[in-house]
C-alpha cells in the first residue's frame, strides 16, 4: 500500500507507514511548527518518494546528538529501502532545516557539520537541483554560512559550510586581548587585512580587544552573532567594505576608527 500526503497535508509523529509519496510536508515527531518546543522522532516507511515541491521538515534541537535523538529522520527500509526524487529542478522537494531558538546545541556557525537525515541505501534521481534546502525556519545566526543538500552513501545528509572567508574571536589566548595573537581566533590564526575578511565575534571571551594588526585594518564586515556578549572595539582604525552588524541582544562598542 502507498501512503500519499497531499498537497497542503501533514503527516507527523512517529511510527511505521508503507510506501511514501511526500507530495505535501513530512515532520517525524510530536511539533510542526517554531512556534512551541520540537520532540524529534523517527518516522519509517519501507519505500519513500519525493514529489514535486514536498517538504521535509527537519527538526534540531542538538546537534551533538544522534539523527532520531537530536533531528529529526526518515528510515526507509530500515535503513536499506529506496528513495526516488520525482522533483524537478523547476519545483524541487525541500529539506527544511527547522530550530525556532537563537541557540542550538552542538551547532557553530564556523564549523564545518554533517547531519543524516534519510537514512536508506538507494538513491534513484537525487540531485541538488531537485532537492534543496529551505533554511526560513532555522533562527540560528549563520554567519554567512550555507546548509546545502549532499548524499552519504545512500543517505541523505545536510551539510553545514561555514562562510569561507570569515574569522571568528574566541578569545582563547591565556594572556593577551590583541587582534594579532592567533590563539584569539578559532583555528589559532590571526585574520588577514583584507577587503573579503569577514570578522565575527560569537564569545564572552575577551570582550574588550584591540586591533594592532594593521592601521588600516581591511575587511569585508564585522559581524556580532547572536550568541555574542557586550564587545568593545578598540585600537587601529578599520576600513569596511560592506558594513558592521549586530544579531546580539546586547549592545556593543566600537572605538576603533571605522571607514
Amino acid at each position: 500500500h502507498t501512503f500519499v500526503v497531499l498537497t497542503n497535508a501533514v503527516l507527523a509523529g512517529t511510527g511505521s507507514v508503507g510506501r511514501l509519496s511526500i507530495f505535501g510536508t513530512v515532520a517525524p515527531g510530536l511539533t510542526t511548527t517554531t512556534a512551541v518546543p520540537a520532540l524529534v522522532g523517527t518516522l519509517q516507511a519501507t519505500q519513500t518518494v519525493f514529489e514535486a515541491a514536498g517538504r521535509f521538515r527537519v527538526k534540531m534541537t542538538n546537534l551533538s546528538s544522534t539523527a532520531g535523538t537530536g533531528w529529526d529522520l526518515l528510515k526507509v527500509g530500515g535503513g536499506a529501502g529506496e528513495v526516488v526524487v520525482n522533483a524537478a529542478a523547476g519545483s524541487p522537494f525541500v529539506i527544511e532545516p527547522v530550530c525556532g531558538a537563537r541557540f542550538l546545541d552542538g551547532f557553530n556557525p564556523v564549523v564545518s557539520g554533517l547531519w543524516v537525515v534519510v537514512d536508506s541505501a538507494v538513491l534513484t534521481g537525487c540531485d541538488t537541483t531537485k532537492v534543496v534546502v529551505a533554511t526560513n525556519s532555522f533562527l540560528p545566526d549563520l554567519e554567512g554560512g550555507t546548509f546545502q543538500v549532499v548524499t552519504n552513501g545512500g543517505n541523505i545528509a545536510l551539510a553545514f559550510l561555514p562562510d569561507p572567508v570569515l574569522t571568528a574571536w574566541d578569545g582563547g589566548d591565556t594572556a593577551s586581548n590583541m587582534w594579532s595573537r592567533g590563539t584569539n581566533w578559532a583555528g589559532d590564526v590571526a585574520p588577514v587585512s583584507a577587503s573579503t575578511t569577514g570578522l565575527s565575534f560569537t564569545t564572552w571571551n575577551r570582550l574588550v580587544n584591540t586591533n594592532d594588526i594593521a592601521n588600516p585594518f581591511d575587511a569585508s564586515y564585522i559581524r556580532f552573532s547572536s550568541l555574542a556578549g557586550p564587545f568593545t572595539l578598540c585600537g587601529n582604525q578599520v576600513r569596511l567594505f560592506t558594513g558592521i552588524y549586530n544579531s546580539s541582544t546586547n549592545s556593543q562598542v566600537v572605538e576603533l576608527p571605522l571607514e
